[in-house]
């Protein structure tokens, strides 16, 4: 990594016992010298749901930068220089980072919970600029109950049907599924029950 000093110890050892032969050599060397980045970040949040935050980052210029999204809790928890620090030394070389605009979609996320982006430059393990912090919110859950749903095919032959399901509030848990066109109501009640109580069972919903 980038501004740090280094040592390497060689020696030579017997492959039974490990036990040193000769001398110990010591190099000391450094990382690349890495300077600070005029880069400044705007982030824009472009969607919220109960449990996705679509955001976008546009940098002001083609600098590396990293970038990370914890709840507000974590936040709250330690010095944010303290958190960037610890992710890069557990991430390492895999740490993620990118240049230019970028757009992400996080989801899976808590409904009604305050969530805080952290953006840096970043270069050769080396932070090259202050952070750029938004906090954001995601939507409280919906009632499944006071919605109503769009069906629309969009495809249909002989061997392929593909249809998009459109809820009036985003912000809700809903299932879906396909059957034969011959079932009653009832029928189709029991298989929907059968079916989500398999998923339920098996982790899928909750």
């Amino acid at each position: 990594y980038g501004n740090r000093q280094y040592i390497c110890y060689v020696c030579y050892t017997d492959p039974q016992d490990g036990k040193v032969f000769g001398n110990v050599e010591v190099y000391e060397f450094a990382g690349p010298e890495v300077a600070p980045s005029c880069n400044t970040f705007t982030l824009e949040v472009l969607s919220t749901t109960f449990r996705s935050i679509e955001y976008a980052i546009t940098p002001s210029n083609d600098d590396t930068y990293s970038y990370s999204l914890i709840t507000k809790e974590q936040f709250d928890q330690q010095p944010v220089e303290e958190y960037i620090a610890n992710m890069m030394a557990v991430n390492g070389m895999f740490m993620p980072y990118t240049n230019g605009y970028f757009s992400r979609l996080e989801e899976y996320l808590l409904p009604d919970t305050e969530y805080v982006l952290i953006v840096f430059g970043y270069s050769a393990g080396v932070c090259t600029t202050e952070p750029t912090v938004q906090i954001i919110k995601t939507n409280p859950q919906g009632d499944a109950s006071q919605c109503s749903f769009e069906i629309n095919a969009q495809a249909l032959n002989r061997y392929t049907l593909s249809y998009e399901v459109i809820p009036s509030d985003e912000n809700v848990i809903y299932y879906y599924d396909i059957c034969l066109g011959d079932e009653t109501a009832d029928g189709i009640k029991n298989m929907l029950d059968a079916a989500i109580d398999e998923q339920i069972s098996i982790g899928w919903l909750s």
